[in-house]
């Protein structure tokens, strides 16, 4: 079976795990996680960056210290993984769903219908790594007096008007998950693009501690100083992520020459920059779809259930949106296989497969 995803294997990941077993102390020091934050912020420059041990918490820890009155809105689009969804919950917030574009991203207008009094913050997710429309949406923010939280999971290999994704936001948040292109097996970054939030941010990820001050030579001990969690990313975690940058510019490349063939080949419009998707007919049968692409032994699925559809996001009802687009997306998109070290024979394949099912 051909998969979906699949977790880059690098021979420098076992030789830098095998470091770390000899050098304990890396854990402490965190050796690893600050040569991974240099590399990061030499590509968001200017802004400070802090690998941590997920995007979900790298979500919770930004609402946290962006410390938003309770009950205050934030809008976002349905049509995104929960940690959004929970982790403006968690920090008190209501979620205010919007609608998407064509590419899957906030629909600016319906962000504008939605917005109210009690709106304190924007959400904006590249969905699989295709820029939201950064220009007009910041605009919306900055008219309205709004914090912005950039969910750029996917965005590592994409620009928005030469600009890396995660470098809009108030506080932006990057995934490095084991489904992700490159990856710490499970892992984060926070991206903090404004100052005002750089201590509040640097606390928060020490659970809540002037620790960092305190290794620094700032402090002579340090203390409970904030609210906060054991966010910062494991040194192992760090290894696997340091092994996988020293690549980033052939994966890249990887992922370009994929998507390309795609589209050149398929005949059909494939989207996505650090993933891939096609949309379907609304005629189609997608069940039956992606169970022919099984049986040709390809690993095919459908993405999120949109957010306002699910037990518990269904507590934040959309009064005034009918999310048109985002409730098309879940019924018709479909993902396709894309992963550093796909086979060329492997995609041509793919390609077969998908002409002979989408032409039936």
């Amino acid at each position: 079976m051909i998969p979906l995803v699949k977790p880059i294997i690098l021979p420098e990941q076992e030789k830098f795990l095998n470091e770390l077993v000899h050098h304990p102390e890396y854990n402490t020091t965190g050796h690893f996680a600050s040569l991974c934050e240099i590399w990061l912020e030499s590509r968001f420059s200017g802004s400070r960056v802090w690998v941590v041990s997920s995007c979900t918490h790298a979500l919770e820890a930004a609402f946290m210290a962006l410390d938003l009155p309770a009950g205050s809105e934030v809008v976002m689009p349905s049509w995104n993984f929960v940690s959004a969804g929970n982790a403006a919950v968690r920090a008190g917030l209501k979620p205010v769903w919007a609608d998407i574009d064509r590419q899957g991203n906030l629909c600016p207008e319906s962000v504008e219908r939605v917005i109210t009094s009690n709106t304190r913050a924007l959400l904006v997710m590249h969905y699989m790594g295709i820029p939201a429309q950064m220009d007009t949406l910041l605009e919306i923010a900055t008219r309205n007096h709004l914090f912005v939280v950039e969910d750029a999971a996917y965005g590592l290999f994409s620009e928005y008007e030469e600009k890396p994704l995660g470098s809009f936001g108030h506080i932006s948040c990057i995934s490095f998950d084991h489904t992700k292109p490159l990856h710490a097996g499970r892992g984060g970054a926070l991206v903090v693009n404004d100052s005002r939030w750089v201590d509040p941010v640097e606390k928060i990820i020490d659970m809540g501690t002037d620790k960092a001050a305190f290794l620094r030579g700032e402090s002579p001990t340090y203390q409970w100083v904030s609210i906060g969690s054991k966010f910062r990313m494991p040194e192992a975690s760090a290894a696997i992520l340091w092994a996988g940058l020293q690549h980033y510019g052939e994966i890249r490349i990887e992922l370009e020459r994929v998507l390309s063939r795609y589209n050149r080949e398929s005949g059909y419009k494939i989207h996505g920059r650090a993933g891939a998707f096609v949309v379907l007919p609304q005629e189609a049968d997608r069940p039956h779809v992606i169970q022919q692409f099984q049986e040709a032994g390809i690993y095919c699925t459908f993405h999120y259930q949109p957010l306002h559809q699910s037990v518990f996001g269904s507590r934040f009802p959309a009064h005034s949106e009918s999310l048109e687009h985002t409730n098309l997306f879940a019924d018709t998109l479909l993902r396709l296989p894309l992963y550093a070290g796909i086979k060329h024979e492997e995609v041509s394949y793919i390609i077969h497969v998908l002409k002979q099912i989408l032409r039936s």
